[in-house]
């Protein structure tokens, strides 16, 4: 069986200081890849687009959206927390996307 190669590859990995953004980063660097790590919040409409453009040729887009967990129940949370979370893990997906997957 051939092992996997990344070499040649440029892999953006979104928060990777957190979630799996650690173990991710280091799994594709030893397959070869020029993993650029970034730890932007990406909590603007804006700065998706801008870290897209300050890494250079992009190959490979990981999206690793992570936040410390919430611990308020779903029942209790409040609009502000839920605003929060969802501008953090939802928001920037499809920015991201957009600027990373346009022909």
């Amino acid at each position: 069986m051939t092992e996997l190669t990344l070499h040649g590859k440029r892999i953006l990995v979104t928060h990777a200081d957190a979630f799996m953004g650690p173990v991710l980063c280091d799994v594709l660097a030893r397959r070869g890849a020029t993993v650029i790590a970034s730890t932007d919040a990406l909590l603007t409409p804006e700065a998706p687009a801008a870290l897209v453009e300050a890494s250079g040729q992009i190959d490979v887009m990981v999206a690793n959206l992570a936040i410390r967990n919430p611990r308020t129940s779903a029942i209790d949370v409040s609009e502000a927390e839920w605003r929060e979370v969802f501008s953090a893990l939802v928001d920037p997906l499809p920015r991201l996307c957009r600027v990373c997957f346009r022909p």
